[in-house]
């Protein structure tokens, strides 16, 4: 068995991770659904989230100041 930097005991986890696909391929269809509905409502409230206070969304926003800016903790 190979050594994990930083993990040694990744290599007896492959048990566990086998056990928990098992347990996952048990799961009903319907609950697949549900995980994929808010799965992507999560997704899409992260990435609006991130996109209106990323640097680059106020860079593209411009001088229109429709984007609040920050306060820069290096212009201190």
């Amino acid at each position: 068995m190979r050594t994990r930097p930083f993990c040694p005991a990744a290599g007896g986890c492959q048990g566990c991770q086998r056990f928990s696909l098992w347990l996952i391929s048990l799961l009903s269809p319907e609950t697949w659904l549900r995980f994929a509905v808010w799965f992507v409502i999560g997704c899409a409230v992260y990435f609006g989230c991130s996109i209106r206070r990323s640097v680059l969304g106020r860079d593209a926003a411009g001088a229109s100041g429709s984007v609040p800016r920050a306060a820069d903790p290096r212009s201190r």
